[in-house]
């Protein structure tokens, strides 16, 4: 189709060039009478086949030397200037020599315009190659990333709903409904770049609960999001990446809870807790803020994406929103 595509404009281009251009009183001086017309329709004719002798000859330049394409272009303009003056008309030498002069800037004139129009479709082809790079590179970068924090987070949902099981608790099966549906949403999201806060808060709000029920009283969360705002995106799961840092980075009990606190401020989505740092020390992932600062180059926002915020109390990371 792309193939097809191209042939058309070409020859839109070609056959409106060589009608429009006798026209603009390019090889004559005088207005059209009945014998201009034919000589009119003629040049027309003429300024096609030079047009697309040009152009495919153009196509393949980057693989022929610059002395077989300058020949192929003298061939070309004497093929137009025989075809026109010698078959066609029999005029003077005078207008022989100046139909040469005039075909020849009209070649040159072709030329340049082909070279630009092949510029501009090769800059567009390199923006769209470069455009589905990023996009994979961008979900393979997700699914790196869900590689990473499934599995643990996975053994730890099962051993809570294990001790829950055993003790029979009444919300067993909705934590087994709430950890089916959090897959459920991450899954749906694999392919998308962004999704929006909306969306990214049913994930989460699947997220807290089971949270919860791992953690009883040590965990407190507190959301104030406007409706105008929750229809602003962020890069998928980023939220969720900067929720589970909590809990990673964080201990908690009921005496001590873990206080979370999404809201929003000016262009940012903020997510902010209070600073527990758990007393056994972690490898370090290798994923989390980093992460979120690449998803955001990918998206082409490089500056003030991630504004982090940090007291002796306090952790607060604020994440621009993508309006729309």
């Amino acid at each position: 189709m792309e193939n097809l595509s191209e042939k058309s404009k070409n020859n839109i281009r070609a056959i409106s060039l060589s009608l429009l251009l006798p026209i603009w009183n390019v090889f004559t001086n005088t207005m059209p009478t009945h014998i201009d017309l034919l000589k009119w329709l003629a040049i027309s004719f003429t300024l096609y086949c030079l047009w697309q002798t040009l152009y495919y000859n153009s196509k393949n330049e980057e693989k022929k030397r610059w002395s077989k394409v300058l020949i192929s272009y003298v061939l070309a303009i004497a093929m137009a200037y025989l075809f026109f003056v010698v078959l066609i008309l029999h005029d003077t030498e005078k207008f022989r020599w100046l139909f040469l002069f005039k075909i020849t800037m009209v070649g040159i004139l072709f030329r340049i315009i082909q070279f630009g129009v092949r510029a501009s479709e090769d800059r567009a082809r390199l923006q769209m190659e470069k455009q589905q790079m990023l996009a994979e590179n961008y979900r393979v970068q997700l699914q790196e990333l869900r590689s990473k924090v499934d599995p643990h987070f996975l053994f730890n949902s099962l051993n809570t709903l294990r001790v829950m099981v055993r003790n029979e608790n009444k919300d067993s099966e909705k934590f087994i409904m709430s950890l089916c549906d959090f897959y459920r949403q991450t899954l749906k999201y694999n392919e998308s770049s962004v999704i929006s806060i909306a969306e990214e808060m049913n994930v989460l709000n699947s997220y807290f609960f089971l949270m919860q029920n791992r953690n009883k009283d040590g965990v407190s969360i507190k959301i104030n999001l406007p409706e105008d705002v929750i229809k602003n995106r962020v890069p998928t799961l980023s939220m969720q990446i900067l929720i589970e840092n909590c809990f990673k980075h964080n201990r908690m009990s009921a005496t001590q809870p873990l206080h979370i606190e999404i809201y929003s401020d000016k262009d940012y989505i903020c997510i902010k807790n209070n600073i527990q740092p758990k007393i056994t020390s972690f490898e370090p992932s290798g994923y989390g803020l980093s992460n979120i600062r690449n998803r955001y180059q990918l998206l082409g926002i490089l500056d003030n994406s991630v504004v982090i915020n940090k007291s002796e109390d306090y952790f607060e990371v604020k994440l621009k929103m993508i309006k729309g």
